[in-house]
């Protein structure tokens, strides 16, 4: 199991179903640094960050 876990999904217009194009599981020394991966990767594949609410230390890194 991990501690961290992003999946990022192929966006797609009702013709098939969504399907995931990376995955990031990791289990860091710092949260932080798991975070920045996160930020990364949604940069690369112009993705919007869906974040549970269990997570909002991630808004506050964030906005840091």
């Amino acid at each position: 199991p991990a501690d961290f876990c992003i999946v990022i999904f192929k966006r797609v217009y009702g013709l098939q179903d969504p399907c995931p194009v990376a995955y990031y599981k990791d289990r860091p020394q710092d949260l932080r640094e798991a975070y920045h991966q996160a930020i990364a990767l949604a940069m690369y594949y112009n993705a919007v960050i869906n974040i549970e609410a269990t997570r909002m230390s991630f808004c506050s890194w964030a906005k840091s």
